[in-house]
């Protein structure tokens, strides 16, 4: 005998103990539903990207209000005072100084042919007091032996410049002067610089004074760097030593 899903179903347990009957209803079970899909124009997801967007562009908004930097000119190397400033010693820079800006140069001014009134160090930004007008002078380029000057002199740098010759020692002939460049000068003709040419911006006495000089014959030059607090060396007087080297 057959009996159908709706009749009660019962067995008989283990150890004597009986279930309570179980009863199947298939016609009280849920009918499935179907999810619905998400909408693109869904008006809460639009009303979320807007806000999205909006928050972005008041914060681009606020960021580029705050920032004030400007544009100022930098050294990218120590130089020492009386330096005719070239376009390879300055850099921009921007910074953001409030009122302190007004101490300090701004990159559209031109500040090539300048000469500095101080010593100024690499990164340090240019000040409006710290340069001049060069003053009027001779540009004199020095031939100098490689082994007579310091490895490390390079433009910017303050120098003595020392002649010996037959009749007298070392003496000093200029002191306190900036170099203004160094180039290289000949060598072995396997690319090693044997010499160098200093380049010096003089007052005209003082021009004629090393012209005369390196104009001898067996005439030395050597060169000392000068360090930022150190005093000048006394040049020795025109009508001594220095005009009698190499007689």
């Amino acid at each position: 005998m057959i009996m159908s899903m709706t009749d009660t179903l019962s067995r008989p347990a283990s150890h004597g103990t009986a279930f309570p009957p179980t009863s199947i209803d298939l016609a009280q079970s849920p009918s499935p539903r179907r999810t619905s899909r998400a909408s693109w124009l869904d008006v809460r997801l639009l009303l979320g990207v807007g806000l999205v967007l909006v928050s972005v562009l008041l914060g681009a908004a606020v960021v580029s209000r705050a920032d004030h930097r400007v544009a100022m000119w930098g050294f990218t190397t120590d130089l020492d005072a009386g330096t005719v400033l070239k376009a390879s010693d300055l850099r921009v820079v921007a910074v953001q100084l409030g009122s302190a800006s007004e101490r300090y140069v701004l990159s559209d001014q031109v500040l090539v042919g300048q000469q500095l009134l101080m010593s100024v160090h690499a990164g340090e930004l240019v000040s409006r007091a710290g340069f001049g007008t060069a003053a009027q002078g001779v540009t004199v380029s020095m031939p100098l032996e490689l082994r007579n000057a310091p490895p490390s002199l390079s433009a910017g740098d303050r120098i003595t410049v020392w002649a010996s010759g037959a009749s007298c020692g070392a003496t000093a002939v200029l002191s306190g002067v900036t170099v203004q460049q160094v180039k290289q000068g000949g060598g072995s003709g396997f690319g090693n610089a044997t010499a160098l040419n200093v380049v010096l911006r003089l007052r005209a006495e003082d021009a004629a004074k090393l012209v005369a000089v390196m104009s001898r014959d067996k005439v030395i030059l050597r060169v000392g760097v000068l360090s930022v607090d150190q005093s000048v060396d006394k040049p020795a007087d025109s009508v001594g030593c220095t005009t009698g080297l190499g007689q």
